[in-house]
């Protein structure tokens, strides 16, 4: 696949009268990496024409979770915690 092309299917692909599950949507996140194109995990204000005008697809995931990432008071990974948190997640 040439990497200034997009990826085959359509973004979120779903059969007919059926919306997409999540996923449809991570399977889709998938096939653009695999594709060898550049990829900006973006928010929702990214400028999209701009990115798309070079070459980058533009992927749009979780944008309440950057928001509030973005917004919260405790964004030092050394803080309390996200050492905490990130224990818990390595079990």
């Amino acid at each position: 696949m040439d990497p200034a092309s997009p990826p085959e299917s359509a973004p979120f692909p779903a059969a007919p009268g059926r919306l997409a599950t999540t996923f449809d949507i991570f399977a889709w996140y998938d096939e653009v990496r695999a594709s060898g194109r550049p990829v900006a995990w973006c928010s929702a204000f990214a400028p999209a024409e701009a990115l798309l005008a070079v070459g980058v697809m533009p992927v749009y995931p979780e944008n309440h979770a950057a928001m509030l990432g973005a917004l919260s008071e405790q964004r030092d990974p050394a803080a309390p915690y996200a050492r905490a948190a990130i224990a818990a997640a390595e079990g």
